[in-house]
């Protein structure tokens, strides 16, 4: 059974963009990160 319904559940629901400062395999630096999130 579940104990929240959609709506609440995105009404709590948060989102975290977190960036490298320097490039690594399949994660984006804070520079790119920057450019995607301007558009």
């Amino acid at each position: 059974m579940n104990c929240c319904t959609k709506e609440q559940i995105l009404d709590i629901m948060q989102v975290v963009l977190a960036a490298n400062d320097l490039p690594s395999i399949n994660d984006i630096t804070y520079h790119e990160l920057l450019d995607i999130i301007s558009k």
